[in-house]
């Protein structure tokens, strides 16, 4: 349920806001830029561009030119790069994020915004940030290459139907080696439109400073001005995936797995909805999946097998 004193909506370019003033931690505020692109997003040719994106965004911007400046520029106000700022690409969306402790009132508001702004509308992806990024993103390709992702990349592929579904945020490691400026920017200009962003501002805020003007605040730097838009040609995108008709069989396999695991899902679609009905759906379902999963637990321990693991009955949504 969204909270009533809550202040969101669009703006005239279809950005959406939310802005919320809660008391705890007190003096902080946190800041979201929420994208709605992913690696579901991109074509073949385009595996793993997303994610080179959300890497390009801490490099240089329009108006932080070096690299290490808008880092700088965060952690001198307060912010742990890692702990306090950080982002995420996934299948459907990049997010970044931070907190900022309130020093300075309003001009700490004013700071942290224009950095959301600098990553909606100002990433450079210079040849040389993208020269010098491109080790870190290959060395955690690498990480990724461990036998839990295989099997996850064969679930998908079973279980969802899409290809792209077993395609996974890190990209494709001939994509990653040959990225450029040119095919970085052309990714950032076609997805990062103010009709898939959304800006989130909430927290502490000074006695002085109220949520209408955090939102004028916004506006000045989502919504008003040239500043603003991206010249690329929007793109279509596939449909969401769907879950497979009928039972399907999965079974997954890899040299390096040494353990067997036996599990039973039930995939429905993913329904939200912020209201008192949804909520109570939502509690009988995994009021329903906690007894079945004691239940089994329970016969699994009193019977003559010799397995160790108890069950773990889980209830998916896509």
């Amino acid at each position: 349920l969204l909270a009533p004193d809550l202040l969101t909506g669009t703006f005239e370019n279809g950005c959406s806001y939310y802005v919320w003033h809660f008391s705890k931690p007190a003096g902080h505020c946190e800041l979201r830029l929420c994208v709605d692109v992913g690696s579901w997003h991109e074509t073949d040719e385009e595996s793993g561009l997303a994610h080179f994106v959300e890497h390009m965004a801490f490099k240089t911007t329009r108006r932080f030119t070096t690299e290490g400046a808008l880092i700088r520029f965060l952690e001198e106000r307060g912010a742990q790069y890692g702990h306090d700022l950080n982002a995420c690409t996934g299948l459907f969306d990049t997010t970044y994020k931070f907190q900022l402790p309130l020093r300075r009132g309003m001009q700490d508001l004013m700071d942290g915004v224009e950095v959301l702004s600098e990553w909606a509308f100002g990433i450079l992806a210079t040849d040389a940030d993208v020269d010098s990024e491109r080790p870190v993103i290959l060395e955690e390709w690498r990480s990724k290459r461990g036998p839990r992702e295989r099997l996850k990349a064969q679930y998908w592929r079973d279980a969802v139907s899409s290809r792209v579904a077993a395609r996974f945020p890190i990209g494709c490691l001939e994509v990653i080696r040959n990225a450029t400026s040119a095919s970085v920017l052309d990714f950032y200009r076609a997805w990062y439109r103010p009709e898939r962003m959304a800006v989130v501002v909430a927290g502490d805020f000074p006695d002085d400073v109220q949520p209408s003007d955090v939102l004028s605040l916004l506006r000045s730097r989502f919504a008003d001005g040239v500043q603003c838009r991206h010249g690329g040609i929007p793109r279509s995108v596939e449909p969401s995936p769907t879950p497979a008709r009928g039972v399907i069989k999965c079974v997954l396999q890899d040299a390096e797995v040494s353990s067997c695991t036996v599990a039973v899902e039930f995939l429905h679609p993913l329904t939200p909805s912020p209201d008192a009905s949804h909520l109570e759906s939502d509690v009988v379902r995994r009021l329903f999946t906690t007894i079945l999963d004691r239940r089994l637990t329970m016969l699994l321990r009193g019977g003559a097998s010799s397995c160790n693991c108890p069950p773990c009955i889980l209830d998916f949504a896509v």
